[in-house]
């Protein structure tokens, strides 16, 4: 383009030391250092440095580019590698660049023991081979099994680790909400980038991840350092890593399946699940993950929608209008709305009105359509949300109408459908950009879709609410799969649920007065009281396990010459009779048992609790 060859040509640049300006000087090559820009000229620049490289494999991330072959032996590697570096080093000198050998090094993938570093030479000077290298924020070894990235991230959570302990302290400290949040976008953030590739790591190395979690969990809920690793997930809320990873593979395969030119889209769409994938030891790799967890929840990789780019990019001018759409609704009578839309729609006599709805009850999704002279109906899959529902029953309408003669105005009770396709541009979701390409493509003043409130008794409405009703009684014959977006929400579902079946199966203590997963109400209390509550929970107490750091007796209780345990404090011993009535009170009010369970649970209020153990001296031994 024009603008922007001037904004490259003719450029001078002078050099100030002090008080002195050097005379101007031309620039020949190069963009404007700082400018907008500037990054996207450069990259277009160089987006053909590996055209002239047709045998090898290659990726180019801005001015970070990796290069790779696979092969029975080096000597071949070699072979195709060094025609291509060198294709590099003419097309830098054709293009007044300049390529960096000191920075680019070289890799051999295998797991033999011992293997001899071939010749490569770039602009004239050796590549250096080494055991492992960085690239984009991961670092790679020979044999993948990626420790020394995983070594890396836990080194750099442990740094962070000390922040939230210094900000987590437990007289004055902040609450958990607060210290949830720190975590997350500190320390969690670390541990999800690429988190989904080195998944097939060993064991051995992912639980020096799981420690990272678990010892941010204690310092969230000011557990003790001998709290027991099986609840603390649990408790602080906090999907465990193994099904986080998991989480994040499937949505980013979701991602890149939803995008039509994503290079690694045609690797997803080509996978074939070989019967011998399952029968190996090794782990299987990310798109064998990726496919057996779709297959779990009843999805396909060709089935995610997409967007085609050019879409995106087209103008549209669409007739969707919120004439009816006034701030003020709620003081509106019933009859009035019913007046006004009757008021609109005689502004239109010469156009046919429709009327379009969608209906969710539980796991049931569905999609109606009235007019007086047809009626039509869709059941939708369960993974189908409320809005793409009522985005299908516009695009079903549009559908059917748009080759039948007269002129439309289709009436739509959904606000948000109104607002996605007047805001075509900033909308993600496939059904908007069909809708837009037949409103496109239709004759001038063939249709028109406005907004119509819901449930005020308007007739046309009312019908197809019914309808919409009357469609999840259908049997299930439309293949619509949900957007990227909302596929999020689905997977962030399923896996949770196989967090919560987990749970349910595990031997935790914790399990009894937790059953469900969640931030419990006693999270929300101020600091001191909260871990209070917390150490209670997990039964591991100042009093009952001091001993044990300074390798010390066992406590004895000195009025009942008991050893001294929680149970003990909290339901036998006949000192606290008097301070116990009010939890019992609790207990009875409740209509639940007096035992640990009870009083350690959400049936018992924590102040009743808290006041408990102030009025028996062991609220500052907890």
């Amino acid at each position: 383009p024009r603008f922007i060859q001037e904004f490259i040509s003719n450029r001078r640049l002078s050099v100030r030391i002090g008080n002195t300006v050097s005379s101007p000087h031309p620039v020949g090559v190069g963009v404007p250092q700082g400018s907008v820009i500037s990054p996207t000229l450069f990259s277009l620049m160089i987006n053909d440095i590996l055209h002239q490289c047709p045998n090898i494999e290659y990726t180019l991330y801005a001015d970070d580019c990796a290069l790779w072959i696979s092969s029975h032996t080096v000597e071949e590697c070699v072979a195709a590698l060094q025609p291509a570096l060198d294709a590099m080093t003419r097309w830098s000198h054709n293009c007044g660049l300049q390529l960096s050998p000191s920075k680019t090094t070289g890799m051999i993938f295998t797991r033999r023991r011992k293997i001899s570093s071939p010749p490569l030479v770039l602009s004239g000077s050796p590549i250096s081979f080494v055991p492992s290298q960085r690239f984009l924020g991961v670092i790679f070894d020979r044999k993948l099994s990626w420790k020394s990235h995983i070594y890396s991230v836990r080194d750099r959570c442990q740094r962070d680790l000390r922040i939230l302990t210094i900000v987590a302290a437990n007289g004055w400290g902040a609450d958990f909400i607060s210290l949830r949040k720190l975590y997350i976008s500190l320390i969690r953030s670390k541990l999800d980038y690429a988190s989904f590739l080195y998944s097939s790591s060993c064991k051995t190395y992912l639980r020096v991840l799981d420690r990272i979690q678990y010892a941010a969990a204690r310092i969230m809920l000011g557990a003790m350092r001998c709290s027991p690793t099986d609840g603390l997930e649990a408790e602080a809320d906090l999907m465990p890593l193994v099904f986080r990873r998991q989480l994040l593979l499937t949505q980013y395969v979701s991602r890149v399946l939803s995008i039509p030119d994503h290079p690694c889209r045609t690797l997803l769409l080509s996978y074939y699940p070989y019967a011998f994938y399952g029968q190996q030891r090794l782990p299987l790799p990310a798109i064998a993950k990726a496919h057996d967890a779709f297959l779990s929840l009843d999805l396909s990789f060709n089935l995610i929608p997409v967007v085609p780019l050019q879409n995106r990019y087209s103008i549209y001018c669409l007739p969707a209008y919120s004439s009816l759409h006034i701030s003020s609704r709620g003081d509106l009578l019933d009859s009035q709305w019913r007046a006004m839309h009757l008021d609109l729609q005689e502004c239109y006599p010469q156009f046919i009105p429709v009327f379009t709805d969608g209906s969710m009850r539980g796991q049931l999704c569905g999609a109606g359509v009235w007019s007086s002279s047809f009626s039509l109906m869709a059941r939708l899959p369960p993974t189908t949300s409320v809005f793409t529902a009522e985005m299908y029953a516009i695009f079903m309408c549009l559908s059917f109408l748009k080759h039948r003669v007269g002129q439309y105005i289709i009436f739509t009770d959904s606000y948000s459908s109104i607002s996605a396709l007047q805001n075509i541009y900033s909308s993600s979701h496939h059904l908007a950009f069909f809708i837009a390409d037949i409103l496109a493509n239709a004759s001038e003043g063939k249709f028109r879709v406005e907004w119509v409130p819901g449930h005020k008794g308007i007739m046309g409405n009312e019908r197809a609410d019914s309808l919409a009703k009357q469609s999840l009684l259908l049997p299930l014959r439309i293949t619509l799969s949900p957007p990227y977006k909302e596929l999020r929400h689905t997977l962030q579902t399923h896996y949770h649920h196989l967090w919560q079946q987990k749970w349910s199966s595990s031997p935790s203590r914790i399990l009894p007065i937790k059953p469900l997963l969640g931030i419990s109400d006693y999270l929300l209390l101020p600091r001191k009281q909260q871990i209070t509550i917390t150490r209670l929970r997990f039964r591991t107490c100042l009093f009952t396990h001091q001993h044990l750091f300074s390798k010390t007796s066992p406590p004895v209780c000195t009025y009942c010459n008991t050893r001294l345990t929680l149970p003990h404090v909290l339901l036998i011993c006949p000192r606290f009779d008097v301070a116990r009535e009010p939890l019992r009170d609790a207990c009875q009010t409740a209509d639940l048992p007096f035992c640990m369970q009870t009083v350690l649970s959400t049936g018992v209020p924590s102040i009743v609790l808290i006041t408990f153990l102030k009025s028996a001296g062991y609220l500052g031994r907890i």
